[in-house]
């Protein structure tokens, strides 16, 4: 790892990171001296960028295609359709969109930057694996702890099981695993299982689906869905054993216990209808980016209402194109690390947005598109077949 660390892809994967393995010091400080200490974390990756002997001749294309889009509709928001909120979503695309894509504009090697990002991940897998026991004293809530500290730390031992074809790591992804269980949310844990699914269905065949194992996983989630009461009695046990109280396993054993009770839905199932009560005063243009954060409690909790809050029927066509686009040069790309590396990336990022999140404070999801919108000479290019006269 050592001669990794003064490169422009050791600098990108610990700005990624940064956040979760300094929260033991930022959640714990003062305000002022937390914000210090992530501005001068901040100040270092810039300076080791600028300092790194070996410079790249880097496009900014991708960050002046970013900021003129989305620095467009926020610039627009904040004119025409102000809120009291418009600004921190600016504060949170600068901080987590801006940087993060900066950052990965420089990288030269994927697969440098997979291994400093699975390496960083683990880190700060390992310092917070006890702040569950502290009463999540570092990372402030049990969805913090599982979102944006041990759901990355987990599909770092998903790309090194499946990818890196390292056996030993099935340890430490399971212990992750038991900790997602017992000491995260709903989101984190499904986002898991779907990491393993496809670790092992398509990472593991070097990106290319393996039918045979998609059944034997089919036999395996089968013989635990028939055993699945047992199995979240056992985990809830051993959190009660432990003296954690796990919201996660409660509720998600409430469902399977009783799919007729609507009680855990209702929280979401309120928040999604006041979403598309809102949607439907301004369904072309949307209401504009920060109001529904600043006329209800909180965010939208899925992505697509919240861009069909913000920017309309516009904005998520405008969004389903982006996505056509990045999985077609996802297609197009030759490097194995970089397609293992967004297709994990994906699931981290998309999948908890669902249900969970903003995706302006996600910076799994800005990561993906810095990713998507680097260029890498080895991808193949679109060619056509040349008619013959």
């Amino acid at each position: 790892m050592k001669k990794y660390i003064w490169t422009h892809e050791f600098v990108a994967a610990f700005y990624v990171t940064m956040y979760s393995i300094l929260s033991p010091l930022t959640h714990t400080s003062a305000n002022g001296t937390s914000t210090v200490i992530l501005y001068l974390a901040l100040a270092l990756c810039f300076a080791m960028t600028l300092l790194v002997k070996k410079r790249v001749n880097a496009s900014y294309t991708p960050l002046v295609k970013i900021l003129a889009v989305v620095g467009g509709f926020l610039l627009f928001d904040a004119i025409f359709r102000s809120n009291d909120d418009i600004f921190k979503y600016i504060y949170y695309f600068v901080i987590y969109g801006l940087f993060t894509i900066f950052f990965v504009n420089y990288l030269e090697s994927f697969e440098i930057f997979l291994k400093c990002y699975i390496a960083l991940t683990l880190i700060s897998g390992v310092v917070m694996a006890m702040d569950p026991f502290q009463g999540y004293l570092w990372s402030n809530t049990y969805m913090e702890y599982g979102l944006n500290t041990m759901l990355p730390a987990f599909a770092a031992t998903v790309l090194l099981v499946f990818h890196y074809k390292k056996k030993l790591a099935v340890i430490p992804m399971f212990a992750i695993l038991i900790l997602l269980a017992i000491c995260a949310n709903k989101g984190a844990i499904l986002t898991a299982i779907l990491l393993i699914i496809v670790g092992a269905s398509y990472i593991n065949n070097n990106n290319v689906v393996n039918k045979k194992t998609l059944i034997y996983l089919g036999v395996i989630v089968t013989a635990m869905y028939i055993g699945y009461l047992e199995i979240f009695k056992l985990l809830i046990a051993i959190a009660d054993r432990l003296g954690i109280d796990s919201y996660a396993l409660i509720t998600i054993s409430v469902i399977l216990e009783d799919t007729s009770n609507n009680g855990v839905y209702n929280t979401r199932m309120d928040i999604w209808n006041e979403a598309l009560f809102y949607f439907k005063d301004s369904p072309i243009w949307g209401n504009g980016i920060g109001f529904f954060s600043s006329h209800s409690e909180g965010y939208e909790h899925n992505l697509f209402l919240e861009i069909l809050n913000a920017w309309g029927l516009i904005g998520i066509t405008f969004f389903f194109a982006m996505l056509q686009k990045a999985f077609s040069k996802y297609k197009l790309t030759a490097d194995q690390n970089k397609k293992a590396l967004l297709c994990v990336i994906f699931i981290v990022a998309f999948v908890p947005l669902m249900s969970s999140l903003t995706f302006w404070a996600s910076q799994s999801f800005w990561l993906f598109w810095g990713l998507v919108l680097k260029n890498d000479n080895n991808d193949k290019k679109l060619s056509f077949p040349k008619k013959s006269r």
